[in-house]
């Protein structure tokens, strides 16, 4: 939550007993999980240090900034009560304390946003918290960024390369390049990756040669390309290539109602996953 300061500010035991006089909340910050509530409050400058903090207690705790912030857990809801009633009635309940039903004018959450209109009586800015959520086991990022999800790729791709040289690497060559096919070629939502960092994408590269050269016993300072072109496997480029096309194949020749409405919005016609797939499938001759 935000603080307003108080001409006197009140330390952290006049607070933890319930001493609120002078302390109003103009803003509350909750990621909508029952055991991780975010917190900001303003130090003598008016700077936000956000804390993220993982307590099962109600408690007040002294920052070194010399300011203070509140976390607590809301009680478990009774059926047919809703989680998210209960943590909205728990952010009121806090206000109600403090005195601050008026004053609140920023509200930082997710989830709990119908709850918290029917709770609290005034007008609030609503911000969109730092946040993450997996859809269909896709990772998506509040930026609407990759990242998130590659890096969990790769720590799946690490798993399967270190299984593949345990326990197949007495296989014949043939055999080899079967299961590195089938467990290797399979990476999730490889085709829906449009806004990512170089480098991030560049760690997965670096683990899809790494195993290839492990599982084949050639050193990790050896040619890549010269690995992939003689276990006649592809590489990383090439599968995503291959998965792109396949996807906007089956997009542009859906007759599908849905689909086809996407796919004539400059959404799709403009968007970053559009020139993520022409960049991939054609190669512009520069002259």
């Amino acid at each position: 939550m935000f603080l307003r300061a108080p001409v006197d500010t009140p330390d952290v035991w006049d607070l933890d007993q319930g001493k609120h006089q002078g302390t109003k909340i103009v803003g509350l910050g909750y990621d909508g999980r029952k055991d991780k509530t975010r917190a900001m409050v303003p130090d003598s400058y008016g700077k936000l240090h956000p804390r993220l903090i993982r307590e099962e207690h109600v408690s007040v705790t002294e920052e070194p900034s010399g300011r203070y912030f509140w976390h607590f857990v809301p009680e478990d809801p009774v059926p047919p009560e809703k989680p998210a009633f209960k943590v909205a009635q728990a952010l009121y309940d806090l206000l109600v304390t403090y005195d601050s039903t008026d004053s609140l004018i920023n509200l930082v959450q997710f989830i709990i946003n119908a709850f918290c209109n029917k709770c609290f009586t005034v007008e609030l800015v609503v911000c969109v918290d730092d946040i993450r959520f997996a859809y269909l086991g896709h990772i998506i990022s509040h930026d609407m960024t990759n990242d998130d999800d590659i890096i969990k790729q790769t720590t799946k791709l690490l798993v399967v390369g270190n299984t593949l040289q345990r326990k197949f690497s007495y296989c014949s060559r043939e055999v080899e390049m079967e299961l590195f096919r089938s467990h290797c070629y399979s990476i999730y939502c490889k085709s829906l990756w449009s806004r990512f960092k170089v480098a991030t994408l560049n760690r997965l590269k670096l683990c899809h040669n790494d195993i290839l050269k492990r599982y084949l016993g050639r050193p990790r300072w050896s040619s890549s390309s010269l690995a992939f072109a003689r276990s006649g496997v592809n590489n990383l480029d090439v599968i995503r290539r291959h998965a792109v096309f396949n996807l906007r194949s089956r997009v542009e020749l859906s007759a599908n109602s849905i689909i086809t409405s996407i796919r004539q919005s400059s959404a799709y016609v403009c968007g970053p996953i559009q020139q993520r797939w022409l960049g991939l499938l054609f190669v512009q001759n520069v002259v």
